[in-house]
């Protein structure tokens, strides 16, 4: 068997800090691996509705097929824009109770780059990236400021690792004590 642990443990991470994605409007910016995991589990958790915004690459028509069976399988609608269109995106957060940034922005060289202007933050949004190092993207910095609840890619990881150890060994990991190690 197969798995990926990817959508399950950002899902997880999520309900572990008090956010129920079920009936939620989500917006994410990314559609490869993590983007497409994330987007899968949260439709399957029952989200209200997920736009996902990406780049125009060699990818679109694929990912198009794939939101488009997603969709279909889950009942929930999920579109996909070009991040090019940078006010659409804006008015998608505006109506989101979740963002999402499911790219590497934020890590490696582009570490002082954010996927969203700062002005697209609202009261109410929660925010969450799967970048985990640094610990804090500038994404979830800018997002605290604004004193919006927001979680970096660290608590996603743990918990992959989690749902791994139990996929593999069949053994509960010791979360607490990991957690302390990571945040400490």
């Amino acid at each position: 068997y197969g798995h990926n642990t990817d959508g399950a443990g950002f899902s997880e991470n999520l309900r572990l800090h008090g956010f129920d994605p079920s009936g939620k409007k989500v917006t994410i910016v990314g559609a490869g691996g993590a983007g497409s995991a994330v987007s899968t589990q949260l439709a399957l958790d029952g989200a209200a509705s997920i736009s996902i915004f990406n780049i125009r690459d060699e990818f679109w028509d694929k990912t198009i097929t794939r939101i488009e069976s997603l969709s279909k399988e889950t009942g929930v609608k999920v579109t996909l824009s070009d991040l090019a269109e940078r006010d659409h995106l804006a008015s998608s957060i505006a109506e989101s109770d979740l963002f999402v940034n499911a790219t590497r922005v934020g890590a490696g060289d582009l570490i002082d780059q954010c996927v969203i202007d700062e002005d697209m933050l609202h009261e109410g949004l929660t925010v969450a990236d799967t970048v985990y190092n640094p610990v804090e993207s500038k994404l979830i910095k800018m997002a605290k400021a604004h004193g919006l609840a927001a979680y970096g890619g660290l608590g996603m990881l743990l918990q992959q690792a989690a749902l791994a150890e139990k996929i593999w060994f069949g053994t509960d990991m010791p979360i607490e004590l990991i957690r302390e190690k990571l945040f400490s």
